[in-house]
């Protein structure tokens, strides 16, 4: 079953430790129907049945650049699926499948970028990391 968060993060352990986190506006989360249902009870209004609509994306679909959470912009990737979560408007969101490093990678359509931001970006710089001051 697929869930998504309400409101804000929840993180869920499965009694062998690992753990999910379920995120609002994130992508869902597929867990166990027993272990979701669990969830379903005991976070009510917290947690939902995930609604999501995925359809293939065309054969002939340019590539897609995106922005990760750092700021780099990455890509370019070949969209393989393309996805709606939520309820429906205003509370929808779009999403594209890509394959990413053999792992498929869900990216939210407000962090797409184009070729042009992906060409001209700064490089990243790596830095020391602040020191503690006495």
């Amino acid at each position: 079953m697929l869930l998504e968060a309400v409101d804000r993060p929840i993180l869920y352990r499965f009694k062998d430790g690992r753990e999910v986190v379920l995120r609002p506006g994130g992508p869902p989360v597929e867990l166990p129907d027993v272990q979701a249902k669990d969830l379903l009870e005991r976070a009510a209004g917290q947690v939902r049945i995930a609604t999501v609509v995925l359809e293939a994306a065309s054969p002939t679909a340019r590539p897609v650049y995106w922005q990760d959470a750092i700021g780099r912009i990455l890509g370019p990737a070949q969209p393989e699926f393309l996805a709606q979560v939520g309820p429906g408007l205003p509370r929808t969101d779009f999403w594209v499948v890509v394959a990413r490093e053999g792992l498929p990678r869900w990216i939210r359509a407000d962090r797409l970028r184009n070729k042009q931001a992906f060409d001209t970006q700064s490089p990243v710089r790596m830095v020391e990391p602040v020191r503690e001051l006495r």
